[in-house]
């Protein structure tokens, strides 16, 4: 309990509940009692203690407490003080970071498929720090089953992964091309269209034919 020195009983008491298995509501607790309480004695000190059990709960796969870490952490709660709010970015920051992400989606080897629905609610909480990775291993992935996951993930963030999305319309490879022309037609918006025209004519028929779906998709004139 030495890193827990100064930051009142209450801190204690949940140290001792994380000996006894039950990490999912010390960490609830200590987030709502000591960053929201505005009573923090040593704020860099919890700030420290909260990161090494985000740390912990990667390192363990316990992401059924990180979903509730992410959950709490990002409510808007304005009558907590600056210094909890300047500690709650710190660890919203944490949760952007390269490397949570990678750890995240590190975990679908380490876990296995038992994780596949707490990551996949992770990185729809998390968001935007997870689209240039997702499309990184969307293009290089070999197996079809894993490609579906990134896949499915990024259409459903489709509307955030547009402009990264048409940055990456230059590939020179097909199927990468057919699943970035998927997620864009998901995004609903409709002037990606203009886009579309450079891949009207690629080589493969599996782009042309998602090129055409889009424009039937957006009404566009080009699809009569």
């Amino acid at each position: 309990d030495s890193f827990l020195e100064g930051a009142g009983e209450d801190l204690h008491d949940l140290s001792a509940a994380l000996d006894h298995d039950d990490l999912d509501y010390a960490v609830g607790e200590i987030i709502i009692e000591i960053v929201d309480s505005g009573m923090m004695e040593n704020p860099e000190k919890i700030r420290e203690t909260l990161l090494e059990i985000f740390r912990y709960c990667l390192q363990t796969g316990d992401y059924a407490s990180l979903i509730k870490l992410i959950e709490r952490t990002v409510q808007q709660d304005r009558s907590v003080t600056d210094e909890a709010w300047q500690i709650r970015n710190e660890l919203f920051a944490f949760f952007e970071s390269d490397d949570f992400v990678e750890e995240i989606l590190n975990g679908l080897d380490t876990w296995g498929k038992d994780k596949y629905p707490d990551i996949g609610l992770i990185i729809r909480k998390a968001g935007k720090a997870f689209i240039e990775p997702l499309l990184d291993r969307l293009a290089d992935e070999q197996n079809l089953s894993r490609r579906r996951y990134y896949l499915s993930h990024l259409i459903e963030l489709a509307h955030e992964a547009k402009e990264p999305a048409l940055r990456r319309l230059g590939d020179s490879r097909w199927y990468v091309l057919r699943n970035l022309i998927q997620i864009l037609r998901k995004s609903g918006d409709a002037t990606v269209m203009r886009h579309m025209k450079r891949l009207a004519d690629h080589p493969h028929p599996k782009v042309r034919h998602n090129v055409l779906e889009t424009h039937l998709h957006f009404n566009s004139p080009e699809s009569v």
